[in-house]
């Protein structure tokens, strides 16, 4: 019985890679095929890998299923309204935003990450002339 939930262990998409054309020498034709990374041939990569890169959108994934089966489908379709109609403010050029709302609603506001700390774009002290930005933005400048 299934109820629509995506796995909890969510299966990586494999590549197919071609392997290179060997030439009469039984080495790889380099000026027809480039250089081949054999990394992927010589480390397995770890089963938590794949899941660890996408945690994000397979919490995401799972959270709308959740949602869908609850309470139907207009609770996930209102969710995604939300955070399609979040990124587009109406702020001036120039004028820094801290996309606050848009943290909230995709949960990024729990983590914290090195760039939080270092290299914030928000604490920097220089700013343009605001009538330029906005003369460049519009195309008269």
């Amino acid at each position: 019985m299934s109820l629509g939930y995506p796995p909890l262990r969510p299966k990586p998409q494999v590549n197919q890679t071609q392997k290179p054309k060997y030439g009469p020498h039984e080495l790889p034709n380099l000026m027809l095929d480039g250089f081949q990374s054999n990394q992927s041939e010589l480390l397995q990569s770890h089963p938590l890998e794949y899941s660890e890169k996408n945690w994000r959108e397979n919490k995401f994934n799972m959270d709308m299923a959740l949602l869908r089966n609850a309470h139907g489908i207009q609770m996930p379709l209102h969710l995604q309204l939300e955070r399609k109609s979040v990124p587009s403010n109406l702020r001036l050029p120039g004028m820094a935003s801290s996309n606050l709302s848009q943290d909230i609603l995709s949960g990024k506001i729990e983590d914290l990450d090195i760039c939080d700390v270092i290299n914030n774009p928000r604490d920097s002290e220089a700013m343009g002339d605001p009538h330029a930005i906005m003369e460049r933005k519009l195309g008269l400048l």
